[in-house]
């Protein structure tokens, strides 16, 4: 589903299918603040569902790091992992690499990186994104969403993020019992 199906599922629930009352850019708001509480919830799991890979050309011994970029998991150069180095001068040894700010720093010609991502904010104009979380995210999503734009309590965000990736088995959580006896 891109965004733009997602705000259309908002604006069903808000009865604005007609955006009379709701911008696309009062939507993409609401989205970004919840969107990025959300995925702050879902940095603090061990789960992998923030987790992106990509190929970086190493260009003069740099690559730069995707804009999403928030942590490393794995570094892959020439078919074997590389290991960080704790300094900028052995990174030029072969296996390791060095990362400041935006740039890793490595001897190959090309990197494979698995990182954690951080939300992006979007603007009307990246509606036709497909939507970042898996679709189990939904549901959640769309009521904070909702909440947010009526302005009520959007408190309980975190604890739903937590049960919706527990009950999807991405992190160390037990998911709570549908009954107790």
């Amino acid at each position: 589903m891109n965004i733009r199906g997602f705000f259309n599922l908002v604006r069903m629930d808000i009865k604005d299918v007609d955006a009379a009352k709701y911008s696309d850019y009062d939507i993409s708001m609401a989205y970004n603040q919840v969107m990025s509480d959300a995925y702050n919830t879902l940095s603090t799991t061990t789960g992998d569902v923030l987790t992106q890979s990509k190929d970086l050309p190493v260009i003069n011994g740099s690559a730069t790091l995707p804009d999403d970029f928030l942590s490393i998991m794995r570094v892959v150069g020439n078919g074997s992992d590389l290991s960080p180095s704790r300094d900028a001068m052995n990174s030029n040894r072969t296996g390791c690499y060095y990362i400041v700010g935006q740039n890793m720093f490595s001897n190959h010609d090309a990197v494979s990186i698995l990182y954690t991502s951080t939300f992006s904010p979007i603007t009307p104009a990246d509606l036709d994104k497909d939507f970042p979380l898996p679709g189990y995210f939904i549901v959640t999503m769309k009521k904070y969403i909702v909440y947010c734009l009526l302005n009520q309590d959007t408190s309980k965000l975190s604890t739903d993020v937590y049960k919706v990736a527990a009950n999807a088995g991405l992190c160390n959580l037990e998911a709570a019992p549908a009954f107790r006896v």
